[in-house]
């Protein structure tokens, strides 16, 4: 399915010399050439908003080709600002995908920048379902400018592109009676057959282990019904070693039967290959992070080629998938102003080949970073030929249950001084079973930054329950210098062993 089918224009175009007066509506900018039809175009204006920050709006009229005027006032003064402008192209691209419906197909978007204000569904709007397959973007460019940002709630504007489940309301939690064994095969609900009676053999399950203190997930894993009879429920594979700490109160223990809806459909097997998204809005507000490509409850997701470039927000970003695979994809930072990480939370078998993050901001400010972060219970993950640029926070980054991990060929670049300290090029907290194999580091500066930090997370801290740094291994790094070595080895498990000199 081809989206200009569907009227998708792929118009936009982007220029940073805009020039506007606080107060006004009178834009400018000599290298862009606008035309009387621009006039009902969407702009973006990052540095034109309230506070310097973003301005998303529409082009009221034209003046001539070097002028026209917007539908509000600026909310800042900016004489050399990042602009995009074009025609919101995301109804049409959203029915190219609905289209496909339950039977799923291909989507090609042809070379062009497409403007959009909301949030791209790859599992389509419909109640039945989209079973898309596969998104070919080679030159195409999802720029993604929502002005503004309301809490996700399935039609929201808040990430550019998301693979999601179909379901129209959230599966509820359903108790484990008893703690997961090890290689078993099988639970047991808590609250009988009343919380297995809709189960069907096939049906996928999300098991997870939940901690009150952080208010999320801290050991997580898939599993797929063989049978149900009574309150238990067999399984397909086993429970997987270490998946699970057992060590919270029972009532945080708990299955989510997924695609319980007889129309919804799980996203799997699906494709993004070569499409490149962006986002110049931002609000100023540190909570306010925008996803860029979001893969959320699904299975199999490969993301290959593409580059995501934002001004705030987690560019990669993954919560309660299975099997996600990123393959030689890019990150481009370009604020002065903010931390960009890509998050990978409560996922397992998630696959990096290929991570290159840089900065291209012009003067970055001590906070600004790129990093890559696995947190809330990921498991069983590997990673290789990780490129993270400069940074002024932590670079790899495992906190909250993170487990059974490789990561190979690892560059981290300069960590400059910022506040809070206490940021490594390599920062696991509560986290276990990892093996980092060959990491470069190159090194830092500032009093409280430091390369290698592992250490446990104690019940007084950000957990009711703590989460021991244990069977953790760093193999044959490159340590260069950094101003706090004593936190390099900062934990009795960690075996650090440094190449020859």
């Amino acid at each position: 399915m081809d989206i200009s089918a569907y009227g998708a224009t792929g118009n936009g175009v982007q220029y940073s010399d805009g020039v506007i007066a606080s107060g006004t509506t009178s834009f400018s900018s000599k290298s862009a050439t606008f035309t009387p039809k621009d006039a009902g175009k969407y702009l973006s204006c990052y540095g034109c908003g309230l506070g310097g920050f973003s301005l998303v709006t529409k082009i009221a009229a034209f003046v001539d080709n070097h002028h026209f005027t917007l539908a509000v006032n600026a909310g800042a003064t900016a004489t050399a600002a990042v602009f995009s402008y074009g025609t919101d192209d995301w109804a049409a691209i959203q029915a190219a995908i609905d289209s496909l419906g339950s039977t799923g197909g291909h989507v090609l978007w042809p070379s062009g920048r497409y403007f959009s204000t909301r949030t791209v569904f790859l599992n389509g709007l419909t109640s039945v379902g989209t079973r898309i397959k596969h998104i070919a973007g080679p030159g195409a460019i999802l720029d993604f400018e929502p002005g503004s940002y309301p809490l996700f709630n399935g039609t929201g504007a808040d990430r550019a592109l998301i693979a999601d489940w179909s379901e129209t309301t959230s599966p509820r939690a359903r108790p484990i009676s008893a703690e997961l064994s090890v290689s078993s095969l099988s639970l047991m609900a808590a609250n009988g057959s009343s919380d297995t009676s809709d189960l069907t053999p096939g049906q996928y399950l999300n098991i997870v282990e939940t901690d009150p203190k952080v208010m999320d997930v801290v050991c997580f894993d898939w599993a797929q019904v063989a049978s149900v009879s009574g309150a238990t429920v067999t399984l397909t594979t086993p429970i997987r070693d270490s998946c699970f700490l057992n060590n919270h109160s029972p009532a945080s223990l708990n299955f989510f039967a997924l695609f319980g809806n007889a129309n919804a459909k799980i996203v799997e097997d699906c494709g993004i290959d070569g499409l490149t998204v962006v986002s110049n809005w931002w609000d100023g507000n540190m909570t306010h992070l925008t996803p860029g490509i979001d893969t959320h409850h699904v299975r199999n997701t490969i993301i290959q080629n593409t580059t995501v470039s934002m001004q705030a927000g987690q560019p990669y970003y993954s919560y309660r998938s299975e099997g996600t695979k990123l393959r030689n994809v890019k990150v481009k930072n370009v604020s002065p102003v903010e931390i960009h990480y890509s998050e990978i939370g409560a996922s397992v078998d998630y696959t990096v080949d290929g991570f290159n993050c840089v900065i291209e901001s012009v003067a970055p400010a001590p906070g600004v970073s790129c990093g890559l972060a696995t947190d809330f219970g990921t498991g069983f993950f590997q990673f290789n030929n990780i490129n993270l640029g400069a940074s002024s926070s932590s670079q790899l980054q495992c906190i909250y249950g993170g487990h059974d991990g490789i990561v190979t060929n690892y560059v981290a670049g300069y960590m400059r001084p910022n506040t809070p300290a206490n940021n490594a090029a390599i920062n696991y907290l509560g986290c276990y079973n990892i093996t980092i194999d060959s990491p470069r580091l190159t090194g830092g500066a500032g009093t409280g930054n430091f390369g290698i930090q592992m250490v446990s997370l104690t019940d007084a801290g950000s957990l009711q329950k703590g989460i021991a740094s244990k069977n953790n291994l760093v193999l044959k790094p490159f340590v260069g210098t950094y101003p706090t070595q004593t936190n390099m080895t900062s934990v009795s498990d960690l075996l650090v062993a440094r190449p020859p000199r």
